[in-house]
């Protein structure tokens, strides 16, 4: 669906590189997040990195803000950007 969407929607070079760029700091945090399951694929450091962030409560949920504002600052980006270029699309969300 979001392929679709990327296809069908006119959107401007900035669009995808937010886009491109949440999506690539999301997978990040994912394949980190991944290494205490599977501790011979990545290396030593990585997996007591995540090993600390997962018994420590504070870093959870660092790392859970650290995700929602990537997210939301790639979102945040996208309105402004099409608010300020005062496209058809963005006249129809708000109207």
């Amino acid at each position: 669906m979001i392929f679709v969407l990327i296809i069908i929607f006119y959107r401007a070079l900035h669009t995808y590189l937010t886009f491109v760029l949440a999506t690539s700091l999301m997978a990040v945090i994912v394949v980190m997040s991944a290494a205490p399951l599977f501790p011979t694929k990545f290396p030593k450091g990585v997996v007591r990195l995540m090993n600390k962030i997962e018994t420590t409560w504070y870093f959870r949920n660092l790392l859970a803000a650290i995700a929602v504002t990537i997210l939301g600052a790639a979102d945040l980006i996208d309105v402004v950007s099409l608010a300020v270029k005062g496209s058809k699309y963005y006249r129809r969300i708000v109207n």
